[in-house]
């Protein structure tokens, strides 16, 4: 089984990158594959706007990290 029909499966059959932002942000509460888009999607631009505020780079790390924890309920650990 592939990554993408794992994630296919685990989204009751509609493949993750179908979803819209909203229904994926939610789905990365409970779902590893989901989490993984939504990071893939947006850690990027997480991190160019903290370090165009902070002018630091671990800063920016460091806010791009807790961005996605807080956003996907971060006081639980993901599924493997």
């Amino acid at each position: 089984m592939t990554t993408t029909d794992i994630a296919r499966e685990e989204s009751g059959g509609r493949r993750l990158s179908d979803l819209d932002d909203a229904a994926l942000a939610e789905k990365a509460k409970t779902e590893r594959a989901a989490f993984d888009m939504l990071y893939r999607r947006y850690a990027r631009r997480v991190y160019g706007y903290c370090y165009s505020r902070t002018g630091n780079g671990q800063v920016a790390e460091d806010l791009t990290a807790q961005t996605f924890l807080r956003g996907t309920g971060g006081d639980r650990p993901l599924p493997g």
